[in-house]
């Protein structure tokens, strides 16, 4: 559907016009603050209703405007009250209003509210969401699952990195054995030795005790010896005591022998303590070692877990890289060359849409306004006037190959006697061109 006829009353600038399009191409042109605008803004008000309509949609000094537009196969009307109501109907070819008028219209209008430069205007995000749309191309549910895992990734790969250091950073003893030495068992030893080394030493101090008895019996025998001689007398006591003293001495020698026998043996039970304390020594500086290299090959195990995690999470990446490609290989965009890369961005012929030439974005970009108006086949171009002849030339061609209608609003000084033109000043119509 087109328009086939608009009448506008009291609406922004316009005081009153009634514009009957004769071509594919309508040129609304005009001086600034002529009422250009209000002409498109007449239409988008009078189709897309509340969300169109601005804060001050009637004429200053005005109580309410009137919007009418024949599409032919139906007729709207559209009243505006300067307080902020009005009312909405649409009737068909014989005079039967629809029961809900802005739902019906509503079906009719497209994503970019008539406008096909709306699209290049919009930034990188949202074309994408535009363009995804308009081909039935959902991978939001492969975006999701693929930013998770990027996430994960990321996080895992920072694991990576810290636990890569780490192992750089650990000293590592080839020659170290794989279990500690214990050092319990070295103390142990030592303690033992040290407890026969004190057996000996008291042994040694008991045949001490006894040789010393021995000089001291030795002495009182030779006093008795003497006593002996000078007291004959007291031989019988003397001899007595000698015979006593003998027997002692000869006790006390069987004890210092046994004594003498059980120190040696005490002295040679005694360890080499000196090559203990060496051995408990090294045994330290070994054990070091052993927890260092341990410690080194746990940090290369998380190193080695970490990094099978994040291949692992790259592949479902991957994996869900090809499946976004392949949906996107498989949709109809509506130009050709036109695409979305696996990370989302609009592209055109390979490379960002953005980069493009003017005549390419503006082709794009029409496409676009006209898939998405597939039914109600309006295009609203407000910025006419930075439009070149072959661009509008390109819009025209367009417009007319897809059975749609453009309304262009450009800047003139006066009327220019092009065909299909409608020159505004002050709100009203100066000169239509046919």
């Amino acid at each position: 559907m087109k328009i086939i006829k608009l009448s506008s009353e009291n609406i922004k600038k316009l005081v009153a016009v009634e514009i009957t399009p004769t071509g594919d191409v309508v040129k609304i042109e005009g001086r600034n603050d002529a009422g250009k605008s209000s002409v498109l803004d007449s239409i988008a008000m009078a189709l897309g209703g509340a969300a169109l309509i601005p804060g001050v949609p009637v004429r200053q000094g005005q109580k309410a405007g009137k919007i009418t537009v024949d599409l032919g196969e139906m007729i709207i009307t559209r009243t505006i009250t300067a307080s902020g109501g009005g009312s909405l109907t649409v009737e068909n070819t014989q005079g039967a209003r629809f029961k809900s008028p802005q739902a019906m219209l509503d079906k009719l209008l497209g994503a970019l509210t008539f406008d096909p430069l709306a699209f290049e205007r919009e930034k990188p995000a949202a074309q994408a969401d535009i363009l995804r749309a308009l081909v039935g191309l959902d991978v939001s549910d492969l975006d999701g699952q693929r930013l998770r895992l990027y996430e994960d990734r990321t996080l895992k790969n920072r694991d990576v990195k810290a636990l890569q250091v780490h192992v750089d950073s650990v000293i590592t003893y080839s020659d170290a054995p794989d279990q500690e030495i214990s050092i319990a068992a070295l103390a142990t030893a030592l303690q033992q030795a040290e407890q026969l080394q004190a057996a000996a030493t008291g042994a040694t101090k008991e045949l001490d005790a006894f040789k010393a008895q021995v000089l001291r019996l030795k002495d009182v025998l030779h006093r008795a010896e003497a006593d002996r001689d000078l007291a004959r007398v007291a031989f019988e006591a003397a001899d007595q005591a000698v015979m006593r003293t003998e027997a002692a001495l000869d006790a006390h020698n069987h004890a210092v022998q046994v004594a003498i026998e059980t120190a040696e043996a005490a002295a040679a039970r005694v360890p080499d303590t000196a090559a203990i304390r060496q051995t408990v020594r090294e045994a330290e500086a070994v054990n070091l070692q052993v927890r260092t290299n341990a410690q080194a090959k746990a940090a290369r195990k998380m190193l080695d877990d970490a990094e099978a995690e994040s291949k692992a999470l790259t592949g479902q990446i991957d994996q869900l890289d090809a499946a976004k490609a392949a949906k996107i290989a498989v949709a109809a965009f509506p130009v050709v060359g036109l695409s979305i890369s696996a990370e989302g961005a609009v592209l055109f012929n390979g490379l960002p849409f953005e980069q493009a030439s003017t005549s390419a974005r503006l082709r794009v970009s029409v496409a676009i306004g006209l898939a998405l108006n597939s039914q109600l086949k309006i295009l609203l171009v407000r910025d006419g006037a930075l439009l070149d002849s072959e661009n509008l030339a390109l819009i025209a061609e367009m417009a007319t190959a897809a059975g749609a209608q453009v309304w262009l609003e450009a800047m003139r000084e006066s009327p220019s006697g092009d065909a299909c033109s409608v020159f505004i000043s002050d709100g009203s119509i100066v000169e239509t061109s046919a």
